[in-house]
């Protein structure tokens, strides 16, 4: 009688097994790092996604980063503020690999501020009642 409950709880080990088993064969992992092409700094908080399933991460404080993907994932693309974005055609080789990304300036020549007129407290109804709250103390 003890024979029947260690079987199903040995059958019930072995499916779970297959099914992590499985799961893990599935997928692929890309790590590296992101910096910059001119610099070779490092880019803290640079996106890195898989283009089908939107699956992504972003790089930490050094440029590193570790993605897991499905086994159908074609391409990655990394994206970070102040840089054109790269696609990058998978699979890759594991390991450390280093993403370069160009920067994108686009720079302002002169930025011009001026004013038409004066504004004016006359006539203005919250001003007014402002004023009457708070009357101006000399």
């Amino acid at each position: 009688m003890r024979s029947v409950p260690s079987f199903y709880l040995w059958c019930a080990f072995v499916f779970v097994f297959c099914l992590t088993a499985k799961s893990s064969l599935a997928q692929s992992v890309v790590s590296g790092k992101v910096q910059s092409k001119e610099t070779k700094q490092a880019i803290p908080g640079a996106t890195i996604s898989d283009l089908n399933s939107k699956k992504g991460t972003s790089s930490d404080k050094s440029g590193s980063f570790t993605l897991k993907l499905d086994s159908n994932a074609k391409q990655i693309e990394i994206r970070a503020m102040g840089y054109k974005p790269i696609v990058v055609p998978l699979p890759i080789r594991p390991g450390n690999n280093v993403f370069e990304l160009v920067d994108e300036s686009n720079r302002i020549e002169a930025v011009s501020i001026s004013h038409k007129k004066e504004y004016s407290n006359k006539n203005n109804p919250a001003v007014e009642l402002i004023d009457l709250r708070h009357p101006k103390q000399t």
